[in-house]
C-alpha cells in the first residue's frame, strides 16, 4: 500500500470520531452566531465529506476551507455586532464569548494584530481592545494600535554648566557675649492665707494658700515643711515658686462697704521684688473676676493700678470684701498681699489642712539649695469653712407689741449670680443662731429653720435698754459672722 492509500484509509477510520466534533463545534456557535455560524458548520462538514468520498484532503484545500469558515464567522459578527456575537455585551465578551472566539482561533492559527501590524487581504487576524475579535480585511494595509501599544518617546535632558560665584569675604562682627546674670543673694519672703470659699463647690477643710518670692528675680523658690503640732515630725509639702505679686500694705487700709465699689478708699502696697508689675482692668473683666487679691483676710478686686515709686504700687477702685470677707477689716502697715491669679501659688493639700485647723500648726521653709529654716503660723481660722454673714436684716412691729425680725442668707458656694434665683445653701440643711447681746437671763438664744423669727410683746417688754440681737448662719462645720441688729 502507497502512501496515499495509508492516509485515505486514515481518514477514513476517524470519521466517525471527527463527524461528532463537527456537531459539538456546530453546537457551541448555534444561536450566537445565528444564520452566518449555521453556514459555516455546513460548509466545513460539506467540504470534510468529500474530502471523505473522494479520499483527497491536501493542505492547501484545508487552508481554503479554513479561510472560508473564518470569513464567514467574521461576516456573522460584525452584522450581528461582537458583543452578541460573544455571549452578551460589556462584562460578558471576555469570559464565555471570548474563551469560545479563543479556541477557534487557536484551532486556525490566526495571527494576532492587537498591537497593530502589517495585514494581507483575504487573511483573519486576531484583534480587539475588548478580548479576541476577528479581522479580515479586503485588501491588504496595517492595523495601528489606538492606544496601549508600544510608542517611541524621546526624552532630551539639556545640561548646561556653570562656573560658580566667586567666594568674598565679609567682615563679621565677634557678637556679644550674654552670661547668665549674676545676682546677689535675695530676700527670700514667704506668707500663708486662709482662703474663703472660692467657686463650687463648699469646701470640706480649709484652704490655706502659700506664697513666696525674693527680692530679686534671682530667687529661686523655697521647699517647705508643715509641723502639726509641736513635737511632731515634719511634712514635706513641696516646693514653692516665686509668685508674680506679693508683698505688703505700705499704709493702712480702712474698712470698706461690700456692696459698691470703694471709690473713697485705696491699697498702697509694697512688692517683694521691685520689677514686679500689676495691671489695670476694665470693669466688665472686673466684675468677671479679674485682679483678685488677698489682703490678710480680705479678698477683693482691684480696678486701677498705678505705681507712685520702684516697686509701690497704689490700687483703687476697689470692690470689697469678696466671698464673705468684709468682716476681716481694716488692715494695719505690713498686712501680706498677694495676687491670686498666679500658677506659682501653692495650697496646701486638704488632709493636711484639716490638721492644722486647730491653729497650732507651723510651715517651715528654707530657699532652695539653703539649710536655715523659717518658722510661719499656719492659720487656724477657716475662712473656707464659714457661710458668709446674713444681710438685710429688718425689725418690724406686729402690730401687738411685739417684733418679727428677718433677714437675707447668703452662701459660701459661688456659682454665679442668676437673676431671681437664690443660690443653694452650701450646707447640709439651713439653720440660724439668733441671741441677744448683752445676754439676757432667761431669753434666746433661738435656732432658726428659716431666715426669720419672732419675738412676742411680753418678751420684747422684758428686753432692757440698748439690747440688740445677733444673728448667725449654722454652717456643717462652723458659724457665719453676726449680723447685728438694734432692738430698741
Amino acid at each position: 500500500m502507497d502512501e496515499i492509500d495509508e492516509m485515505v484509509v486514515a481518514v477514513r477510520a476517524d470519521t466517525v470520531a471527527f463527524r461528532r466534533d463537527i456537531a459539538a463545534l456546530r453546537g457551541e456557535l448555534e444561536g450566537s452566531l445565528g444564520d452566518g455560524a449555521d453556514a459555516a458548520g455546513r460548509a466545513i462538514e460539506r467540504a470534510l465529506n468529500r474530502a471523505i468520498v473522494s479520499g483527497k484532503l491536501g493542505f492547501e484545500d484545508l487552508k481554503r476551507l479554513a479561510l472560508s469558515v473564518m470569513a464567514d464567522i467574521a461576516r456573522a459578527a460584525m452584522s450581528n455586532g461582537i458583543g452578541a456575537a460573544m455571549g452578551g455585551g460589556g462584562q460578558g465578551e471576555g469570559q464565555g464569548g471570548g474563551g469560545l472566539l479563543a479556541l477557534a482561533l487557536s484551532l486556525f492559527g490566526a495571527p494576532g494584530r492587537a498591537t497593530g501590524g502589517p495585514v494581507s487581504a483575504g487573511r483573519a487576524y486576531r484583534v480587539g481592545e475588548r478580548g479576541p475579535e476577528l479581522f479580515v480585511p479586503t485588501a491588504s494595509g496595517r492595523i495601528e494600535a489606538a492606544g496601549g501599544g508600544a510608542r517611541n518617546i524621546a526624552i532630551t535632558v539639556n545640561v548646561q554648566g556653570h562656573a560658580p560665584l566667586p567666594a568674598i569675604d565679609l567682615p563679621a562682627a565677634p557678637g556679644v557675649a550674654v552670661p547668665a546674670p549674676d545676682w546677689p543673694d535675695a530676700v527670700g519672703t514667704v506668707y500663708l492665707f486662709d482662703l474663703p470659699n472660692i467657686g463650687s463647690p463648699a469646701a470640706a477643710s480649709p484652704h490655706i494658700l502659700v506664697a513666696g518670692a525674693g527680692s530679686n528675680d534671682g530667687w529661686r523658690g523655697a521647699d517647705c515643711w508643715i509641723v502639726v503640732a509641736p513635737g511632731t515630725e515634719p511634712i514635706s509639702v513641696g516646693t514653692v515658686r516665686p509668685a508674680a505679686a506679693l508683698g505688703a500694705l505700705a499704709a493702712p487700709l480702712a474698712a470698706g462697704t461690700e456692696d459698691l465699689f470703694d471709690l473713697a478708699n485705696n491699697v498702697l502696697v509694697a512688692l517683694v521684688n521691685p520689677a514686679m508689675t500689676l495691671e489695670s482692668v476694665e470693669e466688665t473683666a472686673l466684675l468677671g473676676g479679674a485682679n483678685r487679691a488677698m489682703v490678710g483676710g480680705e479678698l477683693l478686686q482691684f480696678g486701677a493700678a498705678d505705681v507712685v515709686a520702684p516697686g509701690v504700687w497704689r490700687l483703687s477702685r476697689l470692690l470689697r470684701g469678696r466671698g464673705g470677707t468684709a468682716a476681716d477689716t481694716p488692715h494695719v502697715t505690713g498686712t501680706p498681699f498677694v495676687l491670686l491669679d498666679d500658677p506659682a501659688l501653692m495650697m496646701l493639700p486638704d488632709t493636711i489642712a484639716g490638721w492644722a485647723e486647730g491653729g497650732a500648726a507651723v510651715l517651715q521653709w528654707a530657699p532652695r539649695g539653703g539649710t536655715v529654716l523659717t518658722d510661719v503660723a499656719v492659720p487656724g481660722t477657716g475662712r473656707a469653712l464659714r457661710p458668709p454673714a446674713p444681710v438685710h436684716g429688718e425689725v418690724r412691729g406686729d402690730g401687738a407689741g411685739g417684733v418679727t425680725i428677718g433677714w437675707t442668707r447668703r452662701s459660701r458656694v459661688d456659682t454665679g449670680w442668676r437673676d431671681h434665683v437664690d443660690l443653694p445653701v452650701g450646707e447640709s440643711r439651713e439653720a440660724w443662731i439668733v441671741a441677744l447681746t448683752p445676754p439676757v437671763a432667761g431669753i434666746g438664744p433661738w435656732e432658726c429653720p428659716s431666715p426669720s423669727l419672732a419675738i412676742a410683746a411680753a418678751t420684747f417688754a422684758a428686753l432692757p435698754p440698748g439690747c440688740a440681737i445677733e444673728i448667725r448662719q449654722a454652717g456643717d462645720f462652723a458659724l457665719s459672722p453676726a449680723l447685728t441688729l438694734p432692738l430698741n
